[in-house]
């Protein structure tokens, strides 16, 4: 009889040694949950979530072990868990408002579009150099290479202008700061310091995405489709009245 109480007093021991462990081990699998959470929250608060339910679960099944570190497990998985779901929802939130567009917006975005498009025809000073961009309401143009010198250095053509831009098969007619427009020029002729180059040419169209400042029209950006090189111009005093 002695010797039986002996082993299951040793049988007792031995399980609730590995209880022990287990809850050990589970103690230690919530905080470090939780600890992951919460890092990760910050820059994938939807994967967070997930997460920190687990280190919840882990903290609380180990909780005989260590009440205080379960505690702790529990608060940090938790505090990344509500941190995540506002985040998440914060996220969801700017991304819905962000991509709904609907008819009223499209209808108000073309009308403005094609209201203000008589606006881009004119002269157009380049802002870092002495480019002068002429658009004519005929569909010819003149860039000169020097606004003081409108008889050397110029390229000559014609242009269409259609209403919006596609980028990534979406039209965009407008946002907050410009009024969107796809700029195509046809060069005709060109001269360099008075000498025909025209035959030289090896493109002779180039495409743009013509932006016009929405505010005061007297902006406009112009784009190179091919090579993302952007061009920037206002509107000058005209300086074709003596042409």
């Amino acid at each position: 009889m002695k010797y039986e109480n002996c082993n299951q007093a040793y049988l007792d021991n031995e399980v609730s040694c590995k209880v022990d462990n287990r809850n050990r081990l589970f103690l230690i699998f919530g905080v470090c949950f939780g600890l992951v959470s919460l890092i990760i929250m910050i820059f994938f608060p939807l994967i967070a979530i997930p997460i920190s339910i687990i280190g919840v679960v882990f903290a609380i099944l180990g909780r005989n072990n260590s009440p205080v570190l379960a505690i702790i497990g529990i608060i940090i998985s938790g505090l990344s868990f509500i941190l995540a779901v506002v985040f998440s929802f914060s996220l969801l939130t700017v991304v819905i408002k962000g991509s709904t567009l609907t008819s009223e917006n499209v209808v108000s975005n073309i009308e403005a579009n094609y209201k203000y498009k008589d606006q881009v025809y004119g002269n157009w000073e380049q802002v870092s150099d002495n480019d002068l961009l002429v658009l004519n309401m005929d569909g010819t143009y003149e860039w000169y290479l020097d606004k003081n010198n409108l008889s050397t250095n110029f390229i000559k053509g014609i242009f269409t202008l259609k209403n919006g831009v596609n980028i990534y098969n979406n039209i965009t007619y407008m946002d907050s700061a410009y009024l969107y427009y796809h700029l195509c020029l046809t060069k005709m002729a060109s001269s360099v310091e008075g000498v025909d180059t025209n035959i030289k040419m090896e493109t002779r169209q180039t495409e743009y995405y013509l932006g016009i400042d929405i505010s005061t029209k007297t902006k406009i950006v112009l784009e190179n489709i091919e090579t993302g090189l952007k061009t920037y111009f206002v509107k000058p005093i005209d300086l074709l009245n003596t042409i």
